[in-house]
């Protein structure tokens, strides 16, 4: 299972309450006989990350490698990494399995400590990954920051949830779909055919 393993949160913040990295599928691509997944990340206004603080999404099907990373201005990420299982106390939200037999995909905070005491504006970057199928599925997430004002300051925030998710099992093309239910017509067309008469 792969870890991918971040330092941001997601894209919706509530002024006054921290929340941690929440992943936000906003794009799958197709780039040649693969599909790239595109997830959008926002360093809350209540949240820092420190040297180690990680966002894991389980169960990434058909993993085909790491897409583009847009790095935000306040440091750097460690290269991604595959695992399998949770990656420490970090374990998938309740309703949800980590499949033993499907990577989990996750990045790790490699920078410095950053805005350990806020609240600071929201930074937002992308992580990706590539997957050799295109249909999705809701799995779980979990990710670690660190809150960063009022008396829970310093103190770990953690997150779970769902996100989308590449599964196997594709659908047909329209193309495929087309030549089916032509060799259905003419399997049908085949069985119905009656035989001559013998005089």
């Amino acid at each position: 299972m792969k870890t991918l393993l971040a330092a941001t949160t997601a894209a919706l913040c509530m002024a006054g309450s921290a929340q941690a990295l929440t992943p936000i599928l906003t794009n799958v691509a197709p780039v040649g006989d693969r599909y790239l997944y595109t997830y959008s990340l926002t360093l809350d206004m209540n949240e820092g990350a420190r040297t180690g603080d990680r966002l894991v999404i389980y169960d990434f099907a058909g993993f085909d490698g790491f897409g583009p990373l847009s790095d935000p201005a306040i440091g750097t990420f460690t290269e991604p990494t595959t695992s399998v299982g949770g990656v420490d106390n970090l374990q998938p939200p309740p309703g949800y399995t980590d499949d033993p037999s499907i990577l989990n995909i996750g990045w790790q905070w490699n920078g410095p400590d950053v805005f350990t005491t806020g609240p600071h504006p929201p930074i937002a970057f992308t992580l990706s990954a590539y997957s050799t199928f295109n249909n999705q599925t809701l799995d779980g997430f979990s990710s670690l920051t660190v809150k960063n004002n009022g008396l829970a300051a310093g103190e770990p925030n953690y997150q779970q949830g769902s996100v989308a998710v590449p599964v196997g099992g594709a659908v047909p093309e329209p193309g495929a779909w087309a030549l089916m239910i032509l060799g259905f017509g003419a399997s049908g067309a085949m069985l119905r055919r009656r035989k001559p008469a013998i005089a």
